[in-house]
């Protein structure tokens, strides 16, 4: 409830004149009565002492019960100061008394007559005796001559005319403070209209002033404090007057700057919401954007993910549990609107550990960006120029399961993990071949779905297969069209055919190791895959020697490409995961630099490839620990390397470029079980891990007849041929 600053002041000086006057009153009343009874026990004490002395100048010997000459006396004395006086005699007898007529019985002293008692013993006594009307004051005083006790002069008063005497003091003072009271009452309320009139001046004139009217004067000419404060509102406004105007001459002239900048410039608060102030790039980028708009708001092309991300990172600014710079960090720098590309930077405005508001710097950066991916492409297309010269089939297969991989991403069918399980092996791919462009795509888009714990959406979709076919087409017209007669073919196998041939073994043999030459050496992905690993491994600042041995063996790309794709993620896990950088290993006792191995070999009715490294090896408490966290099995050794190929699992401590989102051992197993093969796994913590994919040895032989069939369609131009026509140069 609100109470008015007039209204306190009067109930406040009321109530310090009630308090004052109240404590004044009981005061003043407590020694009124003390005074009054103060004051004729004074006068007894008066009379009886006068008695006392009349009394001893005509006695010479103790007063006498039988003596009644002073009787008359004494009467006359007590009519004449209108005091109850009498004369006792030392035996507690009553010689005289004013108020007895002649011949009544004259009373005798008993126990209760103290004052008579204390006269006798000290000089002089008092006492008051009695109950209601009867109640009196009592004084005695002994009467003495030459020293020797004549006997007791006593006077007393009804305590009620002391009363009396009381009461009509009281009742004088009662007047006295209600005249007083009310000069209070109207003193307070002077002083409350005295200085709730100029206080309300100043108020109004505040108030107005706060709504804008500058040129508003309070005019108290008061000479005491609130005049001060009213001239002192009046020059603040005079001189707030000013600083207006000059501030609008700045804003005026700020407006023009902004009005030129090439950048849009807008300030947004906790909320959100953009301000109504802001440079004219803004309002020609987005259209004058409507009161209490949202910064996100403004990019109509975000998807509702994407807005909700944004909204959701603009609400940990006010939820203030991270650190404002960090909080700024993760909201979007990039945003596209339209065909243009912007970039967004964002400046805490004022100090304090919680900025209120926020600048918002927006630029066009869309020129930039084109020539970044143009530059980005063009180093792509000469990083794959160059590795054609040395790994031509290399370049097809990747280019051809690349395809693949894009189709299936951006098939509307396709599961969310089988999604990500492509996206992932991409990236990785991309990666090998030198296409950074790609792999950065696929990280990005990785981490955000990451991020966001969503699925992908369909533009995502779109956008990445229009970003490879664009690379894919780059790559293809510069290798030109393929010459079918190209086949890597060593010296030596060369002359196995010819011996073959010369020495009438069966047809069926010659035509099977003529068909071998149109597949791709082991060791050729073998290098290739190895050359990657030692990129990756100088890249994250450790050392690593990479051997192989293919075992003269050789296959179909368009059947293992797939595998090769995959197969890289091991390769990757390897270089992260498993070998040590320089001083760990060298505290294990270790060399400095690290082993990878990879052999392929075909024994009986099995197909081996294999990866061996000396690394750390698999920490399957770790595993275990991660299994349970997610309730799966982990009870046995078999279901722990069961477990380290389950969706999403990763002993990594965190994501990073390479590696550590629990999804590249799930694409490999993926891959070897289309193949029908199967994945061993032996590590032991210190020594390193081997990673052995066994296959049916069918799996490894070629068939001539396939072979035949398919030089022929794409002799013929048959369209049913997949995967870009690529030259040999």
């Amino acid at each position: 409830m609100r109470i008015s600053l007039g209204l306190r002041l009067f109930l406040g000086s009321l109530v310090v004149a009630v308090l004052g006057l109240g404590s004044a009153g009981i005061l003043v009343d407590r020694n009124v009565e003390r005074a009054a009874f103060d004051q004729t026990a004074d006068r007894l004490q008066y009379e009886v002492t006068m008695t006392g002395q009349m009394t001893a100048s005509a006695m010479f010997a103790p007063l006498s019960r039988d003596d009644t000459s002073l009787q008359g006396p004494i009467k006359e004395l007590g009519d004449a100061v209108h005091t109850h006086l009498s004369l006792v005699a030392p035996d507690g007898s009553v010689v005289a008394d004013s108020q007895l007529e002649a011949g009544s019985l004259l009373p005798t002293a008993d126990g209760s007559w103290t004052e008579i008692a204390d006269a006798i013993a000290n000089g002089q006594g008092k006492a008051i005796r009695g109950e209601g009307a009867q109640r009196r004051m009592w004084v005695a005083e002994a009467v003495r001559r030459d020293g020797a006790l004549l006997g007791v002069a006593r006077a007393s008063v009804p305590v009620s005319v002391i009363e009396a005497q009381v009461a009509a003091v009281r009742t004088r003072l009662a007047a006295g403070a209600a005249i007083a009271m009310f000069i209070a009452v109207l003193s307070a309320m002077t002083l409350a209209l005295g200085i709730l009139r100029p206080i309300r001046r100043l108020s109004l004139a505040a108030r107005r002033l706060g709504e804008g009217e500058l040129g508003v004067r309070a005019n108290i000419a008061a000479g005491d404090e609130i005049g001060d404060l009213g001239r002192a509102l009046d020059d603040m406004a005079g001189n707030l007057q000013r600083l207006v105007a000059r501030i609008d001459e700045r804003n005026s002239d700020m407006r023009r700057v902004l009005d030129t900048v090439d950048q849009g410039l807008l300030t947004v608060d906790l909320a959100g919401m953009i301000s109504t102030e802001r440079s004219a790039r803004v309002d020609a980028w987005f259209g004058n954007p409507a009161a209490n708009s949202t910064l996100w708001s403004l990019f109509p092309e975000l998807d509702t993910n994407g807005a909700r991300s944004f909204e959701m990172g603009w609400r940990q600014l006010a939820d203030d549990f991270l650190p404002t710079e960090v909080a700024l960090d993760q909201l979007p720098q990039r945003v596209t609107h339209g065909a243009i590309v912007f970039e967004l930077r964002y400046l805490p405005i004022g100090g304090g550990e919680l900025s209120r508001r926020f600048l918002v710097v927006i630029s066009d950066i869309t020129a930039q960006v084109t020539a970044e991916r143009v530059d980005a492409m063009q180093r792509d297309l000469l990083r794959a120029l160059d590795r054609a010269q040395r790994d031509r089939a290399g370049i097809v297969s990747f280019l051809r399961e690349a395809d693949v991989l894009v189709t299936r991403i951006a098939a509307s069918d396709a599961g969310d993990a089988e999604r990500k399980r492509h996206l992932h092996t991409l990236k990785g791919n991309c990666g090998v071949f030198g296409i950074h462009s790609i792999a950065r795509h696929c990280h990005s888009l990785e981490t955000r779905l990451l991020l966001e714990e969503r699925a992908m959406s369909g533009a995502e979709r779109a956008d990445l297969r229009a970003a490879w076919t664009t690379m894919s087409e780059r790559v293809s017209s510069l290798l030109g069209e393929e010459r079918e007669n190209a086949f890597p073919v060593s010296w030596p196998q060369f002359v196995d055919v010819l011996d073959t041939s010369l020495n009438g073994r069966r047809p069926s043999m010659v035509a099977r190791r003529l068909a071998e030459w149109t597949l791709t050496p082991v060791e050729v992905s073998f290098a290739r895959i190895g050359d990657h690993a030692f990129a990756l491994a100088k890249r994250m600042g450790k050392e690593v020697t990479v051997t192989s041995d293919g075992g003269g063996l050789r296959l179909n790309d368009e059947v293992w490409g797939g595998f090769w794709s995959a197969f890289v993620h091991a390769i990757r896990n390897a270089v992260d995961h498993g070998i040590e950088d320089r001083e760990h290993r060298l505290l294990s006792g270790k060399l400095a630099t690290g082993a990878l191995r990879m052999t392929a070999s075909l024994a009986g009715d099995s197909f081996a490839i294999e990866l061996r490294d000396d690394g750390r090896g698999v920490c399957w408490s770790e595993v275990a620990d991660r299994l349970r966290e997610r309730g799966a099995p982990c009870a046995t050794s078999a279901e722990l390397r069961e477990g380290l190929f389950l969706e999403g699992l990763s002993t990594a401590h965190e994501v990073n470029e390479v590696s550590g989102r629990g999804i590249g051992m799930s694409a490999l197993r993926t891959a070897v079980h289309e193949r029908g093969g199967r994945i061993e796994i032996d590590s032991r913590v210190g020594f390193g891990t081997t990673l052995r994919c066994l296959f049916p040895a069918s799996a490894a032989h070629v068939d001539p007849v396939a072979v035949l069939e398919r030089a022929l369609r794409r002799q013929s131009g048959d369209p049913g041929e997949r995967g870009p026509r690529i030259a040999s140069l």
